[in-house]
């Protein structure tokens, strides 16, 4: 991605004077209380960066574009559980969790590239997150 073509993040506001990639200018985010604990600020760092840019994506824009993200990975693993399913001849289930660590991988994958793209480890994150939503949502239920 550079600045010519900024992807997916075109038009947002510049961070510090320079062209913005992520949205994630603005106060630190506060993370969610564990286990009675205070509520920390994220700190401004390159992981903290990526945190708030895979949450910012995963609840906002992306959210909007492409649905609620549980209907949408539902889609997915019936989609891959019908097609490995046909090719090795045998039942194979994969479900909607199983599509966020997949997609981990898909990053993972990309990360072994010459050129390293900040966007791979913002979509792992989100995937993480998104798994996580998924197990903990199907524990509850």
């Amino acid at each position: 991605m550079s600045i010519e073509n900024p992807g997916p993040y075109a038009g947002m506001p510049p961070l510090g004077g320079k062209p913005a990639r992520y949205p994630h200018e603005g106060p630190p985010v506060h993370r969610g209380e564990q286990q009675g604990g205070p509520v920390e600020p994220i700190p401004h760092t390159k992981k903290g960066d990526i945190l708030r840019t895979a949450a910012t994506l995963t609840e906002g824009q992306r959210s909007e574009e492409y649905g609620g993200v549980v209907p949408n990975f539902e889609a997915v693993a019936a989609f891959w559980t019908a097609h490995l399913s046909a090719k090795h001849r045998t039942p194979i289930q994969v479900d909607a969790e199983d599509v966020a660590w997949m997609m981990i991988d898909v990053k993972r994958a990309r990360t072994f590239a010459p050129i390293a793209k900040e966007d791979n480890y913002v979509d792992a994150a989100a995937y993480a997150a998104i798994a996580g939503e998924l197990r903990l949502r199907t524990k509850k239920e």
